[in-house]
């Protein structure tokens, strides 16, 4: 067979799985929705291993275990999130910091929202994130000083002061 078929083979092959990882997590969103979390959970395992990066499944299964009081398998699966390389990565680890923090996780979502931060240290969303997790645990003095590159950030990127009544908030704590 000539490299040429074989590339076209794989290329298929990927797209195939792709295809299928997708489709079982619009399963997995269905059973949710009547009611079926059993069936929602291995459609979400079945779409991880069509393709095991697959970072809306990676978010949407480690949420359902932290729900389940499995903290170890949730946190295992959001952390994983920090190592792909999808296009929208900023904005689905930031989704998980955000579940961590409703979810009142904040010791994980701090851990989450650093390590996001140390690999983009421009992106302000994670700065916000390391503001909130660790004013929540009693840091404020590291909930200040990841608050000022974020206003920093805000302010030249988008020229307005977002970040200002977050700073104020944190201020007073300190």
């Amino acid at each position: 067979m000539s490299k040429k078929k074989s590339r076209k083979r794989k290329r298929s092959a990927f797209s195939a799985g792709e295809f299928a990882a997708e489709a079982a997590y619009a399963d997995s969103i269905f059973r949710e929705a009547i009611g079926d979390m059993q069936g929602s959970m291995e459609a979400l395992r079945r779409a991880l291993e069509f393709k095991p990066d697959y970072a809306p499944a990676v978010l949407s299964l480690g949420s359902v275990e932290y729900q389940l009081g499995h903290r170890a398998e949730g946190r295992k699966l959001l952390l994983s999130l920090l190592s792909m390389q999808q296009s929208d990565w900023m904005e689905i680890v930031d989704k998980a910091g955000t579940f961590l923090i409703h979810s009142k996780r904040y010791a994980d979502g701090l851990e989450l929202y650093r390590a996001a931060a140390e690999r983009c240290p421009d992106v302000g969303v994670f700065h916000q994130g390391i503001g909130c997790c660790a004013d929540h645990l009693g840091c404020h003095e590291e909930a200040l000083e990841a608050s000022s590159p974020t206003f920093a950030i805000e302010v030249t990127e988008r020229d307005d002061f977002v970040g200002f009544s977050r700073i104020n908030c944190l201020a007073r704590h300190t």
